[in-house]
């Protein structure tokens, strides 16, 4: 599956995503708030758990890709979000809209 906007694409990672997947992913940069980089078998699995997270919930990472420069630029997260209480019931505290 694919988006696309005027500057952006986004869609599901494949295994052919892995050289840039592991050049995101072993870079100590990129990686500073996670535990630590990961090797690229790491990457690999990784992606890995991507496709398969499609494949069981539907969604999961996807690649974004700017349509003007670079093939590729990082990864943003598609998902179903829960529904919650503040979406389906209007607050009491607050005007309605007109």
């Amino acid at each position: 599956m694919f988006l696309t906007s005027a500057r952006l694409a986004l869609r599901e990672l494949v295994l052919s995503d892995l050289d840039f997947v592991a050049e995101m992913l072993t870079d100590p940069v990129v990686m500073r708030y996670y535990p630590k980089p990961l090797t690229r078998v790491e990457a690999q699995a990784w992606i890995e758990r991507q496709r398969a997270r499609y494949a069981r919930d539907g969604h999961g990472l996807w690649l974004v890709s700017d349509q003007d420069c670079t093939p590729r630029t990082g990864t943003r997260a598609m998902r179903q979000r829960p529904r919650s209480r503040c979406e389906t019931t209007p607050s009491a505290s607050l005007p309605r809209p007109a």
